[in-house]
């Protein structure tokens, strides 16, 4: 038998923990509640600032962030140059979550784990194909040729970049403690 693959859908997983500058995305995460209005976009609860582009800390990450996604783009033979296109924090406390959505007019999305306690909600991306998210008998299988949804359990210090049209929602953070995030999209 052959197996062909048709349709991919990668999900690029980065294992990046660097302590010092996680403690200093915490603090900067935490100021930027504390002095910057946020907004609501996908969030229900929580906190979701506006565009950063402009702490020490962000451009640090960003520097660290790049090689990464660099080598996304040569792993997809992608040869256009690709430009930041928003920058921001999450912080989901107790119930807080985030509602389906995509990154529209992006090419990649990226999300960094600075903080993500033990049951703090995954990262659900929606299968690309709708007859398998339609056929509701499919739900339960823990199969990548059935499944409708892949849940992704959040670690401290990992990077996740993906194709911004996927669909993806953050389930509700059943922790005590704050699941807080840095995600960007790239054009």
């Amino acid at each position: 038998m052959i197996i062909r693959t048709a349709f991919t859908t990668p999900i690029f997983q980065f294992d990046i923990f660097d302590k010092d500058l996680n403690d200093e995305l915490r603090k900067d995460a935490y100021l930027q509640e504390k002095n910057n209005n946020g907004r609501i976009v996908s969030n229900a609860g929580g906190f979701q600032s506006n565009h950063i582009y402009d702490t020490d800390v962000t451009k640090r990450f960003l520097t660290k962030a790049s090689k990464y996604v660099s080598q996304v783009k040569e792993v997809i033979n992608y040869d256009k140059d690709l430009i930041l296109n928003g920058l921001w924090y999450n912080i989901n406390r107790k119930n807080d979550l985030n509602r389906m959505h995509c990154h529209g007019r992006c090419f990649l999305a990226a999300t960094y784990y600075i903080d993500a306690p033990q049951n703090c909600g995954t990262i659900a991306f929606e299968n690309l194909d709708r007859h398998v998210v339609m056929n509701g008998q499919n739900i339960n299988y823990d199969n990548p040729y059935f499944n409708g949804f892949y849940h992704f359990v959040p670690k401290q210090g990992t990077l996740l970049i993906f194709y911004a049209w996927l669909n993806h929602q953050v389930n509700p953070n059943n922790s005590n403690e704050d699941r807080v995030s840095l995600a960007f999209n790239i054009e």
